[in-house]
């Protein structure tokens, strides 16, 4: 087929593009070209939409969304998938991609399909945006992609939590098409302009990114009407909100992307909820949030931090086999605290890596007088290729014999990955490196791990252990995890041993090695 000139430019990209139409729109909006399946569009082959307005083609109350991203797409700046409804034809129409050209042409990809092709063939974006409610997973990924990078924009992250939607009755939850958060998210979307995504981070919590101020009183009568008019017995819940905006609010590059990963996790918890009031929790969340990000940026970059020691001994002749080092922080924050707010907001591997530069530097200095040392190593350190990387380049850059250095691995934090996880513990285990898996019985997926990484030590979580000395059941457990790792070549190990008692008990069961009080306390040693 012949051509007009730029046209067979247009024509390859459409066929690359992995969409159904190609459309070129000018300044003005008007449709200035479009190729590929215009049929799709609800008008015969004898029909053009040449000349017409592009924003016609859907559904008015669409439309002002549609100039949002098509005036985005013209400014050069990144796009998210919009799902929009065609005027004609009933069909869903996602525009998912396009890009600004020399004298002010505007190119736009659309993928056209009707529900059910969309679940079948578009991301999880796509498929959560049709239906106007992200999951908090999906909502976040967009957030962390898209906020960070709008730092000269408008573009605005908003908390919305309903206090006291817990407490709703059945009838209230039941009585709304698709339920309660459904509606909600409708109310949201209508609360203002320049809404770009709401995704349901929690129980009654949703996060809106947006452009424009929200109307959020008016979110609260709507909420109000719905509840009374499906139960007027029930209170109405109290509305909540707060908003970050990097770049204007103290935060930006890497740090902004961290408070806004680790605001998310907290908000998403509640655990804002249990550390202040109605409104002072939630209003101090995104300040705190910075704040805490701050101190954990310096304590890594500025290795403001110490390692204290605690001796783990044989329960047979209460001899120290080696020590485990627990991070503390000059500060008072509890290491807890630390590692919990570091893995949420991303930052779990630098500290772990900061963590075992300090170690090493100590198992340097003593050379060979002190105990083999452990270092704690998030399963979500192990899981980011760059870390293994880094922490590959650590090790060979300040050697030191294998057998003084091992790695304790927390299972609570393996988030999936197991196999990838299990790669990387193989191979430093091939180099030397013991591993011990951490916190066994704190969760249901613990015997998992065991059995899917093979490891040199298995920690039993101190509370479950203390739990499973009164207890006939837990023991039985235990007895059957000692005799998986004798069996396999495995040493066990029982903390937060107090007492003459749980030492005397946990070597009963078969366990080979104690850490506790009774044995010493963690000691911060400069030398």
């Amino acid at each position: 087929m012949d051509a007009k000139p730029g046209e067979s430019d247009q024509l390859v990209a459409v066929a690359i593009s992995a969409s159904d139409l190609l459309v070129e729109i000018n300044p003005d909006g008007v449709i200035a070209f479009i190729a590929g399946a215009v049929h799709r569009l609800g008008v015969s082959q004898a029909q053009t939409p040449v000349g017409l307005s592009f924003y016609d083609l859907f559904q008015a109350d669409d439309r002002s969304s549609v100039r949002e991203h098509v005036a985005r797409v013209a400014d050069g700046s990144a796009v998210t998938p919009l799902l929009v409804r065609l005027r004609r034809g009933g069909a869903q129409s996602m525009l998912f991609g396009g890009c600004a050209l020399p004298q002010g042409r505007t190119i736009v990809f659309m993928g056209i399909g009707d529900y059910t092709d969309t679940r079948g063939t578009l991301p999880n974006l796509a498929r959560e945006t049709e239906r106007g409610l992200m999951s908090r997973p999906v909502f976040t990924a967009l957030a962390m992609r898209r906020l960070p990078e709008d730092l000269a924009g408008a573009l605005r992250l908003t908390f919305v939590e309903l206090r006291g939607y817990g407490g709703l009755s059945e009838r209230v939850l039941s009585a709304m098409s698709g339920g309660l958060s459904a509606a909600i998210a409708r109310e949201l979307r209508l609360s203002g302009p320049g809404i770009e995504a709401i995704g349901e981070l929690g129980r009654g919590r949703f996060g809106v990114l947006h452009r424009n101020e929200l109307n959020l009183e008016a979110v609260r009568r709507s909420l109000a009407t719905l509840v009374q008019a499906a139960s007027p017995g029930d209170p109405v819940p109290l509305l909540l909100s707060t908003s970050m905006q990097p770049g204007r609010d103290g935060t930006h590059g890497p740090q902004a992307a961290r408070v806004l990963r680790y605001a998310i996790e907290r908000f998403a918890s509640g655990s804002e909820s249990a550390e202040g009031g109605e409104e002072a929790g939630l209003g101090r969340l995104f300040p705190d949030t910075l704040s805490r990000v701050t101190q954990l940026e310096h304590a890594i970059e500025q290795g403001a931090f110490d390692l204290a020691y605690q001796p783990i001994v044989d329960l047979g002749d209460r001899q120290p086999r080696h020590a485990e080092a627990l991070l503390r922080l000059g500060n008072g924050t509890s290491p807890l605290v630390a590692i919990a707010a570091a893995e949420a907001a991303g930052m779990i591997a630098d500290f772990d890596l900061a963590i075992c530069a300090r170690a090493i530097e100590r198992i340097e200095r003593q050379n060979g007088r002190a105990l083999p040392v452990a270092v704690n190593l998030s399963g979500r350190s192990l899981e980011s290729r760059g870390f293994v990387e880094r922490l590959q380049n650590l090790l060979e850059s300040r050697p030191v014999p294998a057998g003084r250095l091992m790695f304790e691995l927390t299972e609570s934090a393996i988030l999936g990955e197991v196999e990838r996880v299990n790669e990387v513990v193989q191979q430093l285990r091939r180099r030397g490196y013991r591993f011990c898996l951490d916190d066994l019985g704190s969760g249901a997926n613990s015997f998992h791990y065991l059995r899917s990484i093979p490891v040199d030590f298995v920690k039993i979580d101190g509370a479950f252990g203390r739990d499973a000395l009164k207890n006939e059941r837990d023991r039985s457990f235990l007895r059957y995890v000692s005799g998986f790792c004798r069996e396999n070549d495995i040493l066990a190990i029982a903390e937060m041993i107090e007492t003459e008692a749980e030492a005397e008990g946990f070597r009963e069961l078969g366990i080979d090695y104690g850490q506790g009080y009774l044995f010493g306390r963690p000691e911060i040693r400069k030398d």
